[in-house]
């Protein structure tokens, strides 16, 4: 590496130095390294970039990458397992020893403390990218709270191209929700299987891989594995190459092969083809309300009744507003995410099953899948700033749900019941319990303003 303090010394005055001289320029060196690899750190970690920088840095030395893979790998299950009878780093790494798993909690701790959807592209990198942290949480968010239809009893996989898929498959996914409202639509990333409401979400939206990765033909068992992770198992499937020329003959085929009908260069009239484009919208508001919002299928079927959307001039929902014309909630066209407003936390408090926590609970990951937002619990000396929209600091808290993550919309509330605002956690449940300090929740809206 050239640093300043040897730009302008070459190898043969170093060689040519008195020792104390060679030894000073090369402590400096080692510094300015040190310094600007510190550096590298810290903008990664304001960019998102850590753990993508922890994987390009752990291709430097065989002991590193051995404690990368051990620390991103599931234990082994089996306890007779042969270390002679390993074949790639990845089987090796498997945590095979006494304290086999026992670091798992940690690691869910990581995955789970992840902000997600964000902004920006997601780098591929090999099978390393499912390793990623945030990559991890952004499935485990989707296949957890994301509810299939009751109906649906057939799917079609699109594939072949990367993100934005809507430019290429909206007509047809106009016609299908005509045609055939029982099948439900997906799209194949390179991270895994979303469904087409959910097309445009960070980081399945967002993954810059090489062409080989999406022209790849789609693995028929790894799609099932997907299809069941999101509650599908039993269902028909037919995958659909939307790249090039020819995309609807292939749908036509794939739909024959579920004994449906194929008849997909029917065009739809004026009417039934705004209909669609309403219930897709519609879909989309329920879709991202399970997974963002952790609302179940039936309480996002409920808000979204009745509701209007105001559109852009390419067509995608800016804002959805209820029956009576009031804002509900704004998807994001940045990151795929979707920001709450004032009337849409009155509806989702509205709506919650759950009794109000009453303390501060650790933090668990599991089984809390569409109970609705977290709900935070602060005490009457943050009640008049919580209605004017001011940030909850830690201190003031009562309680708190245990699903609270960070990063995630949690709605405000009194001692009494009473919803005072909105806004995105800073922290877990468990951490709240502990820290005294600082900012726990930034509202995004009061009830008062």
């Amino acid at each position: 590496l050239l640093m300043p303090c040897v730009a302008t010394t070459s190898p043969a005055e170093v060689r040519a130095m008195k020792p104390i001289d060679r030894e000073r320029l090369l402590a400096l060196y080692n510094l300015e390294v040190t310094l600007a690899e510190l550096a590298r750190c810290k903008q990664a970690v304001r960019e998102g970039r850590i753990w993508q920088l922890a994987e390009q840095r752990s291709h430097q030395h065989p002991a590193l990458r051995e404690a990368f893979l051990w620390l991103t790998t599931a234990p082994s299950l089996d306890r007779n397992v042969r270390p002679e009878r390993f074949y790639t780093d990845r089987d090796a790494a498997r945590d095979i020893g006494q304290d086999q798993g026992m670091w798992e909690d940690a690691w869910d701790y990581v995955v789970w403390s992840q902000r997600t959807p964000k902004t920006g592209g997601v780098m591929w990198g090999g099978d390393d990218t499912f390793s990623r942290p945030h990559i991890a949480k952004a499935r485990r968010t989707l296949q957890l709270r994301w509810q299939p239809a009751a109906h649906a009893n057939n799917a079609v996989v699109f594939h072949g191209i990367r993100g934005p898929f809507r430019e290429r498959i909206n007509d047809v996914l106009e016609w299908l929700t005509v045609h055939h409202p029982t099948l439900q639509p997906f799209v194949l990333t390179p991270i895994g299987l979303v469904p087409a409401s959910l097309e445009d979400l960070n980081p399945f939206a967002h993954i810059d891989a090489p062409r080989w990765v999406l022209r790849h033909e789609p693995e028929a068992e790894w799609i099932r594995r997907e299809l069941h992770r999101l509650g599908m198992s039993k269902t028909n499937v037919a995958t659909v190459d939307v790249a090039g020329d020819g995309m609807k003959q292939r749908l036509a085929a794939a739909l024959e092969s579920m004994s449906l009908d194929n008849d997909v260069h029917e065009p739809l009239p004026a009417e039934q083809r705004n209909r669609a484009r309403s219930t897709l919208r519609s879909e989309q508001g329920k879709a991202k309300q399970m997974v963002l919002l952790n609302t179940d299928a039936e309480t996002a079927g409920s808000i979204m009744e009745g509701a209007t959307f105001v559109v852009n001039r390419e067509g995608r929902v800016k804002n959805i507003n209820d029956s009576e014309g009031r804002h509900l909630f704004s998807p994001r066209l940045r990151d795929g995410g979707m920001s709450v407003a004032n009337q849409g936390a009155r509806a989702l408090f509205d709506h919650r099953s759950e009794p109000l926590p009453t303390g501060l609970p650790r933090t668990e990951w599991w089984g809390n899948g569409g109970k609705g937002p977290a709900v935070v619990v602060v005490n009457a000396d943050a009640e008049p700033f919580v209605r004017k929209g001011r940030n909850v600091f830690h201190g003031f808290v009562v309680a708190c749900d245990a699903w609270l993550a960070p990063g995630e919309a949690c709605l405000i509330a009194s001692e009494a019941g009473e919803l005072l605002g909105h806004g995105r956690s800073e922290c877990t449940s468990t951490e709240m319990a502990s820290m005294t300090k600082g900012i726990a929740i930034k509202t995004r809206g009061g009830m008062d303003d």
